[in-house]
């Protein structure tokens, strides 16, 4: 159903059809009644009346663009439906457009460059987020064959055209994974995350403190051998997870992988980096007939809002992005000011799979 199409099914103007259509009938330049234009946008409704928001942009360049939300599918949208959410329910409030996009590993680039060319300008990223560094991320650069160093040199690829989208978007990383590169990084980024080095430490004392090792974990900042050593029995404890597919899937795979392992290394602690795969992997070593946490303890990470039903509740680590949401939105919609660099609090939020006593 059309503009005109309205206008004659109840007897009214196209431009008194329009006007209410856009929410505009309290300007005074027009005299429209609030029960009228109620009863046009029902109509319109009703009758499956879709507005052309192209043709209206064209038609107004005052409009304010719309904020970007994108997300990494390596990380999972179930890691950041939380914040993405609020940040949709914000948006909704001050009634201002959005635009949401999940974007591929070593092609962030492609989503931003599309972003852009719907007039895009401010981005708020969902998801673990890491720029290259031969310095401070020296290991994420290794090259053993000929597949990792095409992987290693599509992401370099990926974030050279990134930064040379910088003069055009503004980026808001709610989940960085700190340091910054040496030379500064992207420009227009606003780095917010926890140090997950300094959480990592902190955790694993935590194991060592309760008598809770040894401990095996994924693989998170690529030092983790070096992080609390005596903990770490062994270089083979450090797991390297796949994010593509079922997360739950790989967990069990991990679990069945963890209980190989500890015939050699007998560790006491799972550490993850990922509250999924920690639900799969639990899953698995029930099903093993393993008891958690009495005979091996699981440690989650980012505190989803599901972790405390599953099969046992997961003691998982919480992370200050979620706790944020408000200010990083109000600041991309030019509301509050945010310094360029943020670093969040965490906290282990204890449940049954994990106890410290």
């Amino acid at each position: 159903m059309t503009i005109k199409e309205i206008s004659e099914k109840l007897g009214l103007s196209k431009s008194t059809v329009s006007i209410c259509l856009a929410g505009r009938e309290s300007d005074p330049r027009f005299c429209i009644k609030p029960e009228k234009a109620r009863m046009v946008r029902e109509f319109a409704r009703k009758n499956g009346y879709v507005p052309n928001l192209a043709a209206r942009r064209l038609r107004s360049r005052s409009m304010e663009p719309p904020v970007g939300l994108l997300f990494s599918r390596r990380t999972g949208i179930e890691k950041s439906l939380p914040s993405l959410r609020e940040a949709m329910d914000i948006l909704e409030q001050h009634d201002r457009e959005y635009v949401t996009m999940g974007y591929k590993e070593r092609k962030m680039s492609d989503s931003l460059a599309l972003l852009k060319s719907m007039n895009v300008r401010d981005v708020i990223i969902f998801g673990t987020l890491l720029e290259p560094c031969p310095i401070h991320h020296a290991d994420a650069g290794v090259i053993q064959d000929a597949e990792s160093e095409r992987l290693v040199n599509e992401w370099h690829r990926d974030w050279a055209v990134c930064r040379e989208l910088g003069r055009d978007l503004t980026l808001y990383a709610t989940d960085y994974r700190f340091p910054a590169p040496a030379d500064g990084g992207r420009e227009n980024m606003y780095r917010m995350g926890i140090n997950h080095q300094e959480m990592m430490i902190d955790v694993l004392n935590k194991v060592k403190a309760a008598g809770k090792g040894p401990v095996a974990v994924s693989r998170w900042i690529g030092i983790e051998y070096t992080l609390v050593p005596e903990l770490i029995a062994d270089e083979s404890l450090i797991l390297e997870v796949s994010f593509e597919g079922n997360r739950f899937e790989e967990g069990r795979r991990q679990g069945r992988k963890l209980l190989e392992l500890r015939r050699k290394h007998p560790f006491r602690t799972v550490f993850f980096g990922n509250d999924f795969l920690a639900a799969g992997v639990i899953a698995e070593f029930i099903e093993q007939g393993i008891r958690v946490p009495e005979d091996i303890g699981v440690i989650g990470f980012g505190n989803d809002e599901a972790a405390e039903y599953f099969r046992v509740p997961l003691t998982s680590v919480k992370c200050g992005a979620r706790d944020h949401t408000r200010e990083i939105v109000e600041a991309a919609m030019g509301m509050r000011e945010l310094p360029e660099t943020v670093v969040f609090p965490y906290e282990l939020i204890c449940r049954e799979s994990f106890k410290l006593s």
